[in-house]
């Protein structure tokens, strides 16, 4: 059932225009399949390609960091750049040279000037 899952998102996905998906990333995604329909339940329609709904964000007041890596897919970024376009108290990191999942001697630092603040 997992490789079904996958395998209609693939054919339903949207094309990022790199290799970003393509195996081996598929046969990682399989083993994670069954937790796709919580990442849909809380992502909700937010990844429709509308604009984020304002109101939906605005009880949001803490601050928040938004970051992403500098190889990461357009999509990527422009979700990043939306979020810190509508959140109030945010600050944004692009980790140059990283992909969606940075390397820890990229990410810590950044974590560590967020929380020290």
């Amino acid at each position: 059932m997992a490789a079904d899952i996958v395998a209609l998102m693939r054919e339903k996905s949207i094309t990022t225009g790199d290799d970003s998906m393509q195996p081996p990333s598929w046969a990682d995604m399989e083993k994670l399949a069954h937790t796709l329909v919580y990442d849909g339940t809380i992502m909700g329609d937010t990844q429709s390609g509308n604009p984020l709904p304002r109101d939906k964000w605005a009880s949001v007041t803490m601050p928040t960091l938004v970051m992403d890596g500098g190889e990461s897919p357009a999509f990527m970024h422009h979700g990043a750049q939306a979020l810190t376009n509508i959140l109030p108290n945010v600050q944004h990191r692009r980790l140059q040279g990283q992909d969606h999942g940075p390397a820890d001697e990229v990410l810590v630092p950044v974590l560590v000037e967020f929380f020290k603040g």
